[in-house]
């Protein structure tokens, strides 16, 4: 068995001073000066570079019994001037898992030297082969032989018993549970589950992300922030106390994603910055001039290329939800965890629920009484749908378990979220009330949302459009571009998102409808004035000059190719996939411009298509290969619930429309147009061609007839590779002709709810498609059939509408036959396989035990205060250990009456800074414990307010009440007039960072049992009644200090007074 322990720790301690004698060197960082430090404990050395010191670092080992692997390891710099990322570097050696003295010091100086730029990467990948041995030589790695040994502490047993049980109830629910382990305590879980198992049709997963359609694609999430304590809820759904932050993080994975994913994915420090990206040079393409032959050769588009599986072990990938979800998840479980326990209600009715609660900012109680009925109906509206998953809330856990099991019910809450996605806000997460359900997530209505959406970024992922949709961004720029010079862009501009632009370069006045062009003001007119920072407000603009900055901004945009190399690109900092983010692209880019581009294509409520595949595109269109094919999957929310409806009432009234419900017919329309028609369907509020049949919108039976309408455009984006010059629709209609106000040359429609786009058939300047080969090539085509009595054709010949979802399906099948489950790794199985050898549960209290009484302990005579914005993750760390000791010796207490504290897990707060702290069970024969008798008081209640930089700084005590007997009027016990104490090892002098709270408590607890050179007693008459204030506490303790002449530590003032 391996030496553990101070000697282990004396013994590497000898090691390491005899290297740095020698001459150690890391990166060419040099460990100079390696020596013990003046606490048990410590260690102290300095780091130098090219002859020049960087930092002189202190390392705290706070207990050497518990070495190498569960011991806490705190570090600071000594040095005057220490440089702001070297300390922020060595704050982070607390958060890091207990290791070897030795592995501790080459981790710090790694990650010293990454943050200097001193390391190169072959430098990474040689120390990373370098601590998986060293994992491997302490045993860190695997938990066989001695290393199981760790897990016989009572503690670690508790939560690998906590574990077992949870992981047994998630695979009993068919999902697959994880543990990834960061040394021997700090830990992650994820859950992840098989698409394929998802009972979501093809249609509606390609609509959400196309990314899902691939094999082997698991749902995951991650939870983090355990900090080594397992189980995180208790059974009213409360965090425990002492826990830090948990936290969710959603995306796919293979089924387990990489301890070194998941530690990148948790962990966003120590990034380094991105290079800057310079594009490949591309050929220049002329433009296509008819008088020219030499452009007469269009030049060849490549296709979309497939989304090709990750073969990358370990992956973690976002997908298009996860930002979403993420925000869901992080915000909002823990709460509607808590509201369902606490009012025994479902998902649906603790979602309605805690949006009221937050919006009106009343009570959960109120809250709940202002909304029963509608929170019963929710529910029973939710359990009306089927294929949810089941909710692990409602089933009991079996006696003596007073816990939730988290990693399941979050991961039930995913899975349910996710096949509702398209009900619910990506912003707000609130239920989106339409008559129709969209087939893509959106943002609701409110202005806020819009903002947070676009100008934040929130929702669905700009990114992930560029890499997988191209074509598609490079249409709806270009769309956007060509409305906004024309002049026709009017109700769909980007207000109420925050935008700021320089000074447009033009203006563009409205569209004339007698010449087809538009009028263009002169940029004389402009007369606003910018602010301070030289840009203006968007939305104070006129709409003239609004339709010129957004040509000016689009125009700075890169092409969609560039940004979409960029996007792929590996890079150190990418590791853990999703955070590449096109904004890092450029600086000479306003971020305006940025903003813009995410308006263009996420202000498109319809999932719109590429379809380079021949099944998939619309038949018999006997044109060359310059009309690239677009498909709608859905219009928007609003105008598809509309023409549904129709549809319905067709049918309900016409015998031919229950045959044919709909038919197909053509329309044709200049490129400035479509902006808005992709948003709002066809309508025929302005005059461009003429009504000479009629009121309404216009389609041709022959698609040749249509292109005569669909006028090239004047002008397009400079960046665009499709460059798009004209676009033809091909429209779905209500088929009731008998009621159109003409059917001959032209349907004209009057009702623009009859009216869905589909497919957009987009004529290309300079490129032409190139669509994919096919496996089936030879099988025919399967298509709808369509009403006889109303040809849809183009030059006469019938045209034939594919049914997609063949396809589709046969994608899914696919999967389902390859997919293999794969078997759980070493760190799960040892989950599973774990036998609880520890010692049974203490025996019951006595009867006559002391009993903690809540009235006492109400917050009606002290302030419970939020957690120190400057507090470090050194501290923080450190304050949970010390609190989770404590914890478990009050638990494991044979009786509280000895063990003379306690502290109350329903009065501490979510700040580990702040502690409420109970004294009692004094000597009976003590003055102070007679007159506590007598007066019926339960215990001392005390206030601990610690420090941000806690240990290097002492805690400030308080009594809070009863009040004493002051000293000058015959009292004692050591507590100033005030409530302070008044002891030197509360002092900075007499303060060491290596005592523990339990330590003092007992030496506070000495000092009021003593009786010289008085007694401890409570104040005469009613004055015991009366709490101390933290004015009188300071003012006490500063007394106390100048006459011991104690030094009073920096920043006591302002920790005492925080309110």
């Amino acid at each position: 068995m391996s030496l553990t322990g101070r000697k282990r720790f004396l013994g590497d301690l000898s090691e390491l001073q005899a290297l740095s004698k020698k001459g150690w060197e890391l990166h060419g960082v040099q460990i100079k000066g390696l020596r013990s430090g003046d606490d048990e404990g410590s260690v102290e050395f300095t780091l130098m570079y090219d002859g020049d010191p960087i930092s002189k670092p202190l390392l705290l080992i706070t207990d050497t019994s518990s070495y190498p692997s569960e011991h806490t390891c705190l570090a600071y710099d000594q040095q005057d001037d220490a440089h702001e990322t070297v300390s922020e570097v060595l704050e982070n050696v607390s958060s890091s898992s207990a290791k070897p003295l030795k592995d501790t010091v080459v981790r710090l100086v790694n990650s010293v030297a990454s943050a200097l730029g001193l390391r190169d990467d072959e430098d990474d990948e040689d120390d990373e082969e370098m601590e998986v041995d060293d994992d491997e030589d302490d045993g860190h790695a695997s938990l066989d032989g001695e290393g199981m040994e760790l897990f016989h502490h009572k503690d670690l047993a508790q939560q690998m018993v906590a574990l077992k049980r949870d992981f047994l109830e998630v695979v009993a629910a068919d999902w697959r549970p994880g543990l990834v382990r960061f040394g021997s305590s700090e830990f992650v879980v994820c859950v992840s589950c098989p698409v394929i198992k998802l009972s979501t049709p093809p249609n509606a997963l390609a609509a959400w992300d196309r990314t899902l359609l691939l094999p082997d694609q698991h749902i995951t999430l991650i939870v983090s922030g355990f900090r080594g304590s397992y189980p995180p809820l208790s059974e009213t759904g409360q965090v425990l106390s002492g826990f830090a932050k948990i936290r969710f993080h959603v995306g796919l994975s293979d089924g387990k994603p990489s301890r070194e994913v998941v530690e990148a994915t948790t962990r966003d420090y120590g990034l380094k910055e991105d290079e800057k990206y310079v594009p490949e040079p591309e050929p220049v393409v002329p433009e296509f001039d008819e008088n020219d032959p030499d452009t007469w050769d269009i030049q060849e588009k490549e296709a979309t290329p497939e989304l090709e599986p990750s073969h990358d072990p370990g992956r973690f990938d976002k997908f298009s939800l996860s930002t979403s979800l993420n925000s869901l998840l992080n915000d909002s479980l823990i709460s509607l965890i808590q509201l369902r326990v606490r009012f025994g209600i479902g998902w649906a009715g603790a979602e309605m629920l805690l949006a009221h609660h937050r919006e009106k900012q009343i009570s959960p109680e109120i809250a709940y009484g202002n909304l029963a009925r509608q929170i019963q109906a929710a529910d029973l509206e939710e359990r009306s749908i089927a294929h949810l998953p089941l909710d692990p809330l409602l089933r009991p856990r079996g006696a003596g378990i007073t816990s939730i099991n988290l990693p399941l019910v979050a991961f039930s809450y995913l899975i349910r979220r996710v096949l509702l996605c398209p009900r619910f806000c990506l912003v707000c997460h609130q239920r989106i009330h339409s008559e129709f359900v969209a087939i893509k997530p959106y943002v609701c209505e409110k202005g806020l949302c819009a903002y947070q959406f676009y100008a934040l970024s929130f929702g669905t992922s700009i990114e992930y459009d560029i890499i997988h949709n191209p074509a598609v961004v490079d249409l709806l720029v270009s769309f956007a571009y060509a409305s906004a010079l024309d002049g026709q862009l009017k109700e769909e501009l980007p207000v109420g998102i925050g935008l700021r632009v320089p000074k447009p370069s033009r203006t563009v006045g409205d569209r004339t409808f007698q010449n087809y062009m538009s009028t263009t003001a002169p940029a004389a007119t402009f007369k606003e004035e910018p602010e301070d920072d030289g840009l203006y407000d968007f939305d104070r603009l006129p709409i003239a000059s609004q339709r010129g900055a957004i040509v000016d901004m689009l125009n700075k945009i890169p092409k969609v190719s560039e940004m979409r190399q960029y996007l792929l690109r590996i890079t150190p900092s990418s590791k853990a996939r999703g955070r590449q983010t096109v904004r890092n692209m450029k600086d000479n880019i306003p971020a305006s411009a940025w903003t813009l581009l995410r308006w263009c294509v996420a202000s498109c409520t319809a999932y719109i298509e590429e379809l380079s595949t021949p099944s998939e595109r619309v038949q018999g269109i006997e044109t060359n290969a310059m009309y690239h094919q677009f498909r709608f999957s859905v219009g928007s929310p609003q105008a598809e619930a509309k023409f549904q409806a129709a549809v319905q009432t067709a049918m309900s009234s016409n015998n031919n429309a229950k045959k044919h419900p709909t038919l197909y017919a053509w329309h044709g329309s200049p490129l400035m147009n479509w902006h808005s028609i992709i948003r709002q369907g066809l309508h025929f509020k302005d005059i461009a061609h003429g009504r000479a049949y009629g009121n309404g919108v216009y389609f041709a039976k022959d698609g040749n007839i249509s292109m005569s309408y669909s006028r090239a455009a004047t002008s397009r984006w400079k960046n665009s590779e499709l460059a798009p010059s004209t676009a033809l629709a091909i429209a779905e209609l209500v088929n009731l002709p008998d009621k159109f106000v003409s059917t001959n040359p032209y349907f004209v429609v009057p009702e623009v709810t009859w009216i869905s786009t589909r497919y957009l058939l987009v004529q290309s300047s300079t490129i032409q498609q190139t669509l994919k080969e096919e496996e089936d090539s030879k099988v025919a085509i399967k298509t709808l059939t369509l009403d006889s009595k109303n040809g849809f054709v183009l030059n006469g010949k019938p045209v034939g509408i594919p049914l997609r979802i063949d396809q589709l399906d046969l994608i899914v099948q696919r999967n389902r036959k390859a997919f293999q489950e794969k078997p759980f790794d070493d760190e799960d199985l040892e989950v599973f396989k774990f036998e609880d050898r520890t010692e049974p549960p203490p025996p019951p209290p006595p009867a006559d035990d002391w009993k903690h009484d809540p009235s006492w302990v109400e917050q009606t005579d002290y302030q419970l205060l939020s957690a120190p914005t400057q507090a470090s993750p050194m501290s923080t760390m450190h304050l949970q250990k010390e609190f989770k000791y404590m914890m478990e010796e009050q638990r494991k207490a044979k009786s509280l009456r000895e063990l003379g504290y306690y502290i109350s897990p329903e009065v501490m707060g979510d700040n580990l800074f702040q502690w409420i702290v109970e004294l009692h069970s004094f000597d009976k024969d003590l003055p102070i414990a007679k007159d506590m008798t007598s007066k019926k008081v339960n215990s001392l209640l005390f206030e601990i307010r610690f420090p941000p930089n806690f240990p290097h700084s002492p805690p400030f005590f308080r009594l809070i009440k009863p009040r004493l007997l002051p000293f000058l009027q015959g009292g004692g016990g050591h507590v100033t007039a005030g409530g302070s104490i008044c002891m030197d090892l509360l002092v900075q002098d007499g303060w060491l960072p290596s005592y523990n709270i339990a330590a003092v408590l007992l030496q506070i607890r000495m000092a009021i049992s003593s009786t010289e050179p008085r007694p401890a007693r409570l104040a005469g008459g009613d004055d015991w009644k009366r709490a101390y204030g933290v004015h009188e506490a300071l003012e006490g303790f500063n007394r106390a200090a100048a006459t011991h002449g104690w030094r009073v530590p920096e920043g006591t003032r302002q920790l005492v007074l925080r309110q």
